[in-house]
């Protein structure tokens, strides 16, 4: 911590998995958010960049 700042700029991932899980209907996060985001998106990669963003 510098200056009351917290400089660990690592995310947590398994917080998104869970949110990504949650918001698409999944029963659990073994495949990946990219995988479940793409396959909600009917493999359109553009789709699910756009559904990601």
């Amino acid at each position: 911590m510098h200056n009351n700042i917290n400089e660990n700029l690592s995310p947590d991932w398994k917080e998104f998995h869970d949110f990504v899980v949650k918001e698409l209907n999944y029963a659990e996060s073994t495949s990946g958010y990219y995988r479940m985001i793409l396959e909600k998106c009917n493999f359109d990669e553009e789709k699910a960049l756009i559904e990601f963003l």
